[in-house]
């Protein structure tokens, strides 16, 4: 009974590991290289965790951390 038992758990386990969805950037079903391009800008402006803007910015914003 439990080789039978050990065996049906490694299929499950088995399975359920080869249907994860993959990770990692490279694994979006949608083009994010805008984003990426954006993010990595050298003159990021920063806003401090908690401020207002008065509107949304045209480009990223780096989240200051406290």
């Amino acid at each position: 009974m439990r080789p039978l038992f050990a065996a049906a758990a490694l299929i499950v386990s088995v399975a359920q590991a080869h249907a994860a969805d993959p990770v990692g950037c490279d694994k979006f079903n949608w083009p994010i290289e805008r984003e990426r391009a954006a993010l990595s800008v050298p003159d990021l402006p920063e806003l401090a965790t908690g401020a207002e803007m008065s509107a949304p910015p045209p480009i990223a914003v780096a989240l200051a951390s406290p």
